[in-house]
């Protein structure tokens, strides 16, 4: 009967912000019970779907802000942009430790270097001994932001640079400069090797498209 209560309750918007609302206080997200409960409900949707398989790791979209406009992607459909709050953030790191979570991507349909608390977000999920990636397109990649990411303590990078010449990058990825984004990777690449201990892996990927399939080799 209470169960059915709090599905309709649930199930009107007021409600529903009602109850966000109240989930939403620190006594009640840090209390030890209602953890359990959460991660009950969690593990009970992983065995449905994953037959008892935990997943070890996690998406995490910071932003869904872009400066480009890929002739693949489907960002330009996309409403309510903006970045994360830290608040929200941390919650999802808080929960991905207690959960095992070993690696999370710090992207989905945007570009992260966009936020500008992404230094801060990588830091945060290292201190909780996570590994931590995510995909840029490398057009922002200048050598301030390199440096910071280095730093940080990033695990991976991939970076999406799809077509091997000025005239089929540009054409697939519209809004961006061929040579700022070779540039930025090179520097990248030389700046990792003035830093020994920098465990930083660097991918650099191709979507093969009609446009560039005639240009994987040299890629």
């Amino acid at each position: 009967m209470v169960i059915k209560i709090l599905k309709k309750v649930r199930s009107n918007y007021l409600g529903y912000k009602i109850g966000r609302k109240i989930l939403s206080f620190p006594f009640i997200i840090n209390n030890y019970f209602y953890n359990k409960l959460y991660d009950k409900k969690i593990f009970k949707t992983i065995n449905k779907f994953e037959n008892g398989k935990s997943p070890i790791g996690l998406d995490i979209g910071v932003t869904n802000l872009c400066n480009a406009h890929c002739i693949m992607c489907p960002h330009d459909r996309l409403k309510n942009l903006g970045t994360m709050n830290w608040k929200l953030y941390k919650k999802i790191i808080d929960n991905c430790k207690r959960l095992g979570i070993k690696e999370v991507t710090l992207s989905f349909f945007g570009e992260p270097l966009l936020d500008k608390n992404l230094i801060e977000k990588i830091e945060y999920a290292k201190k909780n001994e996570i590994r931590t990636v995510f995909y840029s397109n490398g057009s922002l990649l200048n050598s301030e932001w390199a440096k910071k990411i280095i730093n940080s303590g990033l695990d991976e990078i991939t970076i999406s640079f799809d077509g091997a010449t000025k005239k089929t990058y540009e054409k697939i990825r519209k809004g961006l400069k061929f040579e700022t984004t070779e540039i930025n990777v090179k520097n990248l690449l030389e700046m990792r090797k003035k830093f020994p201990i920098c465990k930083l892996r660097i991918n650099l990927v191709l979507v093969e498209l009609e446009e560039n399939k005639n240009e994987k080799n040299n890629f």
